[in-house]
């Protein structure tokens, strides 16, 4: 595993980062900005940062996966990917991508992040997301959204109906979901 680390890590940094990263995705057969798998093992390997591997995050990452080659992890990858169906295992996933993709110490990121996130994470059909996405790209009040926002609206999309039925307009949500329902119900009675 260590011989591993080596193939990757930047020898000016003692770490794994940006080229590095992008090299293990590659070995991987996995595209870093455009497939979950990629976030899916930033969370395996307990990043403290989504812009470096450490050696301690690579060993342990590899050594709880169970495995010692690239070829080994990329044929675990369809059985981790397969995990995500269990929504416990789900929600601990969505919610740590928040967490992974925050710039340092942020509470907040941006809605351009936020999009990519949604579209990346949550499967194609997923209640409310197209619709959430065009939102947050017309709504030029909303450039951040925040952890509670963001973990909120998965409960929001697998709780509330597309028509809104069950929505209670005096519910707890954030205010960013009651300005999505607001837009939503306005859009959906001018068509």
């Amino acid at each position: 595993i260590s011989a591993l680390y080596s193939r990757f890590e930047d020898s000016d940094e003692g770490v794994i980062t940006g080229e590095g990263i992008m090299a293990f995705f590659d070995a991987l057969d996995v595209d870093g900005g455009a497939d979950v798998e990629a976030l899916l093992l930033m969370w395996k390997f307990n990043l403290a940062d989504q812009n470096q591997i450490t050696r301690e995050e690579f060993v342990n990452g590899l050594t709880t996966l169970e495995c010692d080659t690239t070829d080994k992890l990329k044929a675990k990858l369809p059985q981790l990917k397969s995990e995500l169906s269990d929504p416990a295992i789900f929600k601990q996933f969505y919610r740590a991508t928040f967490q992974m993709s925050r710039d340092g110490t942020q509470r907040t990121i941006e809605k351009e992040i936020v999009v990519m996130l949604l579209r990346l994470v949550l499967p194609e059909g997923h209640p409310h997301v197209d619709a959430f996405v065009t939102f947050l790209e017309n709504t030029t009040s909303v450039t951040r959204v925040t952890i509670d926002q963001w973990n909120s609206f998965l409960d929001f999309s697998l709780g509330i109906s597309d028509d809104f039925s069950n929505f209670d307009d005096d519910g707890a949500w954030p205010l960013l979901l009651d300005e999505y329902v607001e837009w939503a119900r306005e859009r959906n009675s001018s068509k």
